[in-house]
């Protein structure tokens, strides 16, 4: 019923019909076991004056609603166990939730423990919360004794080749981490090794209740920013990702006239670096200098001043998301979630390709570094793969990880090399790159990133761009009024999850759009004309995780109004991006 009502969207006729065959069902199991009326079905309670069910068992339910029902009640499913990412697992525990699957788990743990505990206390007749076995357990390497590896076909647990007529299942292979139990299967593992949310579910059902808690130390203290720089200059392209990215934050940059400890150098090493001779004399002086992005071309060339011993060696490292090693000045006030991008970037895109590796890695400080979970492996991913992609992300062997060094010399000054490329998410971390770099004394004007936003805090349609060099105007009643040479304009909008995969998470939001006068919409392409009626509303639209490409077709008219809405989850919308910038994946 919850698929027919809230992903399909189904008429209340053919709801009506689900309901029929429910009730039919009902009759058959009374039938055919009169001694027992326990009949149950898991979230069927968004009918309940038209279900016969003797019993209310909810799905991802309230559990206060649930608790004044008069008839036995339950839960069927809770917890965000099989879905939950980093950044929606760390309401529990914060920036552990975004270092490891375990800390994820931890997570997992806290919740579970609190909805059974919620579910006993107040009465319910069946407390559940989601598949303990799949979740709640670890894929096992079942025949593979090196993890440090990825699984081949010939690792694995081979049964006895296979008799023609004898009895039962004959399995012929079975693979590693595809299931959690072992009964003997590999006689080097244990029959089951659990996560933290066994331990929890297995606290809240004993009799009496037992007591379940995480403890986390204390965070340390930040190290303060530091002063304002005497000046700070920019070195990089006029058009590169970087010197656009910064000047919409509004950096205040100007050139440098004596390279000391005082001068702070932000330099584009995403490509061979222009105007090296700066960089060689802001080194050389003992200023700071901060290089974003370095690349192998960038890195021969600061070689050439950082010399043999404290040499950068770059080795392949795809990475989305990093972690916080150190309390430094350039990151103070910043925790994991700020340096968490997997769910900005799409699956085929990395923030990092590079680790620091080499002399400088062996002199200079980390202050952070790739997470060793790849949360892409996890993050609404299909249910029968994820939990043994994510643990082999972990287990497998990688180049080096480190993302952010700091090298101090004699003279006051450091080097601090980046190999996080922000160009990808440029919008999105345009707060964060200001952030680090007015830790380190840069200044910045009145940002100008809120220019590139399509849509407002309403979720109305605030900016476009028609044509090269037309002007826009919006006027007084939240109309864009259009040039006469505007037939169609084109905006991107972030969702962070799928609109149509209802098993990536529960309880969808359903994102609609509305026009004041009559448009073709289409959305990533394909024309939205079976979502609307009246060409003015457009809803249930099937926005896919990421960025989406979203034309508007205005038929010639010289006005346009339009806003998004999303009823059953109003929240949602803050969650959404927009740009008038192509964004496409």
């Amino acid at each position: 019923m919850a698929g027919a009502i809230h992903v399909f969207k189904s008429p209340e006729e053919l709801v009506d019909r689900v309901i029929d065959n429910m009730n039919s069902w009902i009759e058959i199991c009374r039938k055919f076991d009169p001694t027992r009326d326990w009949i149950s079905g898991d979230g069927e309670t968004n009918r309940e004056n038209k279900t016969k069910f003797p019993t209310s068992m909810g799905h991802y339910a309230d559990i206060n609603h649930m608790s004044k029902k008069s008839v036995p009640w339950g839960i069927g499913e809770q917890t965000m166990a099989y879905y939950g990412t980093p950044l929606q697992a760390s309401k529990y525990n914060g920036d552990r939730a975004y270092e490891s699957m375990l800390g994820r788990m931890e997570a997992i743990a806290i919740e579970t423990y609190r909805d059974l505990k919620n579910q006993r206390d107040k009465g319910a007749a069946y407390a559940c919360v989601f598949n303990i076995a799949w979740y709640g357990l670890k894929p096992l390497p079942l025949g593979m004794p090196d993890t440090a590896k990825a699984p081949t076909l010939e690792d694995g647990i081979f049964f006895p080749p296979f008799k023609e007529g004898a009895y039962g299942m004959q399995p012929e292979r079975l693979g590693p981490y595809t299931t959690t139990l072992n009964p003997a299967y590999d006689k080097s593992l244990p029959l089951y090794e659990p996560w933290p949310m066994f331990y929890a579910a297995k606290a809240a059902n004993a009799t009496p209740m037992e007591p379940f808690e995480i403890k986390y130390p204390e965070p340390e203290k930040d190290a303060d920013p530091l002063p304002a720089a005497a000046a700070a200059e920019l070195v990089a392209g006029s058009n590169s990702p970087l010197a656009v990215q910064l000047r919409a934050a509004g950096l205040v940059s100007k050139k440098i006239k004596s390279f000391n400890k005082n001068a702070l150098l932000i330099v584009d090493g995403s490509k061979e670096i222009e105007n090296f001779e700066d960089v060689k004399k802001a080194v050389k002086g003992g200023a700071r200098v901060v290089v974003f992005g370095v690349c192998p071309e960038s890195a021969e060339q600061l070689n050439s001043v950082l010399g043999k011993k404290n040499s950068i060696e770059l080795q392949e490292r795809k990475a989305t998301s990093f972690i916080k090693k150190s309390n430094s000045p350039m990151l103070s006030g910043l925790s994991h979630k700020d340096l968490y991008f997997s769910e900005l970037l799409p699956n085929n895109k990395a923030a990092m390709k590079y680790g620091i590796a080499g002399g400088f890695a062996e002199n200079a400080e980390l202050l952070a570094e790739a997470c060793n979970t790849d949360w892409q492996q996890w993050n609404k991913r299909a249910e029968y793969a994820k939990t043994g992609a994510v643990i082999r992300s972990e287990r497998e062997a990688k180049n080096s990880g480190n993302a952010i060094m700091s090298l101090k010399n004699k003279k006051g000054g450091e080097i601090i090399i980046s190999t996080i490329d922000f160009a990808p998410i440029a919008n999105e971390s345009s707060k964060l790159v200001s952030k680090m770099l007015s830790n380190l004394g840069a200044s910045f004007s009145e940002s100008k990133a809120d220019e590139v936003k399509a849509l407002n805090e309403k979720g109305e349609l605030c900016r476009i761009i028609a044509g090269e060099k037309a002007e826009v105007k919006i006027l007084k009643n939240g109309k864009i009024d259009l040039p006469a040479s505007c037939g169609e304009f084109s905006f991107w909008v972030f969702s962070p999850r799928s609109l149509v995969d209802l098993l990536a998470e529960p309880n969808m939001p359903v994102l609609d759009l509305v026009s004041e006068g009559k448009i073709e919409l289409l959305l990533n392409g394909k024309n939205m004309s079976d979502h609307t009626k009246d060409g003015k509303s457009f809803n249930t639209l099937p926005v896919a995780k990421g960025w989406n490409k979203f034309t508007v077709k205005t038929g010639g008219a010289r006005s346009v109004k339009i806003r998004f809405e999303c009823k059953n989850q109003p929240k949602f919308m803050k969650e959404l991006l927009s740009s008038i910038e192509n964004r496409q994946n």
